[in-house]
């Protein structure tokens, strides 16, 4: 389970990384949004590897940044929300989440 819940940190935080660069020009607020969210990510990466428990804080800032990084680009950059694709982002970062959760619990 950590080596997924590693996967989709780490994937979560290359498309964070690639919407920063996305928007660098164009809405600069957004594109530090999607910065700190990468930072928080990877910081989360780090811990998790290390299987520290007080990881999930950042993970889930990160993820939640994410999601609502997502939503905002959507919203001011494209102005085009497709709900589904929200609602799918928002799973996988709950089942990112979950899988982290699961991998730092105490076994036995």
């Amino acid at each position: 389970m950590l080596y997924l819940a590693l996967l989709g940190t780490a994937a979560f935080a290359f498309i964070n990384g690639f919407g920063a660069w996305v928007t660098q020009n164009r809405r600069r607020w957004i594109a530090w949004l999607f910065l700190t969210a990468c930072w928080l990510l990877v910081v989360a990466r780090v811990m998790l590897v290390y299987r520290v428990n007080v990881a999930l804080l950042p993970l889930a800032a990160g993820l939640l940044l994410t999601v609502l990084g997502s939503y905002v680009h959507a919203r001011y950059v494209t102005a085009r929300v497709t709900v589904q694709n929200h609602v799918f982002r928002l799973l996988s970062v709950l089942v990112v989440l979950g899988l982290a959760w699961a991998a730092l619990q105490p076994f036995g």
